[in-house]
């Protein structure tokens, strides 16, 4: 797929992993997984409306699914609520667009939500940034399943 896939999939394998290998700054990691989120939904030579995008994410990804299942994470926090992408979905977008725009994070998303570690805490934003990434994974994870069903 690297290779020889769709260009929408390649280009969103590599702002996945580039996000992940490459970037250490939050929100350009979190502009970078947006960008492979909306890569891997869009074709053609037009941005996709927000709402085309949403609907198609919609209809791929169980969004209901918490974000940690099956993780380390959860394993090591299993009390704390979970957490869905459907509920951040549209947070998603207009935390990208104001990184794009300019702007920061709104201030009530600074607010820690919970804690992560003994001395640290992770505020609506860090979810946000956990929740681009797991959606990215989890379109990708899926596009190959389906093309190793086609292909097996």
């Amino acid at each position: 797929v690297v290779d020889n896939g769709p260009l929408n999939v390649r280009r969103a394998i590599r702002h996945y992993e580039l996000g992940y290998s490459e970037v250490r700054d939050p929100a350009l990691q979190f502009v970078s997984w947006m960008m492979a989120l909306e890569q891997f939904y869009s074709s053609g030579e037009e941005p996709a409306p927000r709402s085309t995008l949403i609907h198609k994410i919609s209809e791929y990804v169980n969004l209901d699914e918490d974000i940690y299942a099956n993780s380390q994470f959860r394993e090591l926090f299993p009390d704390l609520r979970k957490i869905t992408a459907r509920e951040t979905l549209l947070d998603l977008f207009v935390l990208r667009s104001r990184f794009v725009h300019g702007q920061w994070v709104q201030e009530k998303w600074l607010e820690p939500v919970r804690a992560r570690a003994l001395y640290d805490k992770t505020n609506y934003a860090d979810v946000l940034r956990e929740v681009a990434s797991w959606l990215v994974r989890r379109s990708l994870i899926r596009y190959l399943e389906i093309a190793s069903s086609k292909n097996g």
